[in-house]
């Protein structure tokens, strides 16, 4: 009776805690596939941590390569007091092209040391794309604004929907390029109308003489460029919409500026040092 009390309280070792897995209640099968799966959730626990940080810091590096900016190089040839406006205005007007707008910039700067434009609001017009874009855009360079973007005319003789061929001769029905500064205001046959001096000898200096000047049109229209396929053209004067040319012409007059841009001009410009 003591050995079957012995047996009985014989102290039996106790099992040692281990990681193993208790036996799988499972059929084969289903045990196989629910330790595979078991096994890449423990691989994979901590990824979408990373997948998280990894997108963020993806999307910020897309969000930065898209943020317009300016060369650098192009940036250090605008005289220092436009360069905030200019970087504004890239962003503000993505169709109009970083060059022609520093070259704007750096014409109308020039002018304004000199003393020939004294309002910060520049008009410029990109003569290399047709007449059916809008092709003109005024600045506020105070702002660093875009006031308006809108379709403006060429010279008969300049070509049809895209004007190549410039002159400065009186009666020669074609555009002229540079560096104008925006006058006085007058009503004639056009209605209201905006003077232009060309500041570029050889180039503009005859747009006064030639009666040059902005003024609205009925052939500068969705209408007309619907039926035609180009806008109308004038006799030499950069004509605009009806129904935006007053509003166009008070925002340059008396002091503003404009720049009528083709690659010619940059080499012959009088106002680009």
């Amino acid at each position: 009776m003591h050995q079957r009390h012995l047996r009985g309280n014989t102290l039996r070792p106790t099992p040692e805690k281990t990681d193993l897995v208790p036996a799988c209640r499972l059929s084969p099968s289903a045990c196989g596939r629910y330790h595979r799966c078991m096994n890449w959730r423990k691989l994979l626990g901590p990824i979408p941590g990373i997948m998280v940080l990894a997108v963020a810091l993806s999307l910020t590096a897309t969000a930065v390569a898209r943020e317009p900016k300016a060369a650098p190089k192009i940036l250090e040839t605008i005289p220092a007091g436009l360069r905030e406006s200019f970087t504004s205005i890239v962003r503000a007007a993505p169709k109009l092209p970083e060059k022609v707008l520093s070259l704007s910039l750096r014409a109308y700067a020039e002018a304004k040391s000199r003393e020939l434009v004294s309002r910060p609001r520049l008009a410029i017009i990109d003569y290399r794309l047709p007449s059916s874009d809008k092709r003109l855009w005024v600045l506020d360079l105070v702002e660093g604004s875009v006031l308006f973007h809108d379709w403006v005319s060429h010279g008969k003789n300049s070509g049809d929907a895209y004007a190549k061929n410039f002159s400065n001769t009186p009666e020669s029905l074609q555009t002229s390029l540079g560096l104008f500064a925006a006058g006085n205001t007058y009503r004639g046959k056009h209605g209201y109308s905006l003077r232009l001096h060309g500041l570029e000898q050889g180039i503009n200096d005859k747009a006064f003489d030639r009666s040059i000047v902005i003024h609205g049109a009925d052939y500068v229209s969705p209408q007309f460029l619907q039926r035609h396929g180009r806008m109308g053209r004038s006799w030499g004067c950069p004509a605009l919409p009806r129904a935006t040319s007053n509003s166009i012409i008070d925002a340059i007059k008396d002091g503003g500026a404009l720049v009528a841009f083709a690659p010619e001009w940059e080499a012959r410009s009088l106002f680009l040092p």
